[in-house]
């Protein structure tokens, strides 16, 4: 029997993406609700696993992962805890000025936390649908959200080998 986790997720990945238009005054247009948009809002839709991309209606740019690094750091900003630690984060910067191996081995980082992320999940899964852990089981969603947002945050960094600028 799957779980609501399990649920949620298949349900997520057989949607359509929700597309987001920024407008010149740099006002954001959830085109799928037919209503403005704030950083927040996205955040929600991302913790609802649901897909976004986001672009300027002046260029027709894909400008998703600046408006998802902007939500990243609206988080961070106003959220109760930091999920980016500063050593982390000097780490990231140094990457820009440095040589494709260090884009090599963050992307390998990011695959194989991925590829733990996934045994994690059917190891969570299969535990669940035992009913053993059925006093924790809403613990364990939740800290399976939270590694889903912090893999979320990882994969910013690795699309297109952080190498392009998105078209």
């Amino acid at each position: 029997m799957p779980t609501s986790m399990h649920l949620r997720r298949a349900e997520a990945e057989s949607k359509q993406p929700v597309v987001i238009k920024r407008y010149r005054n740099r006002r954001l247009y959830n085109a799928r609700s037919g209503q403005y948009a704030t950083l927040q809002n996205i955040a929600d839709l991302m913790k609802q696993d649901e897909e976004i991309v986001v672009y300027d209606t002046d260029t027709g740019k894909n400008i998703t992962r600046h408006v998802l690094i902007q939500v990243v750091l609206n988080q961070e900003k106003n959220g109760t805890q930091t999920l980016l630690p500063i050593a982390f984060l000097r780490q990231l910067i140094g990457l820009y000025d440095s040589s494709i191996q260090m884009l090599v081995y963050l992307e390998m980082s990011i695959e194989s936390l991925a590829r733990e992320r996934k045994k994690l999940r059917q190891m969570m899964i299969a535990l669940l649908d035992t009913g053993i852990v059925r006093p924790i089981e809403d613990q364990i969603i939740r800290n399976g959200e939270i590694l889903d947002g912090v893999f979320a945050m990882f994969t910013l960094f690795a699309s297109n080998g952080g190498l392009e600028e998105e078209k």
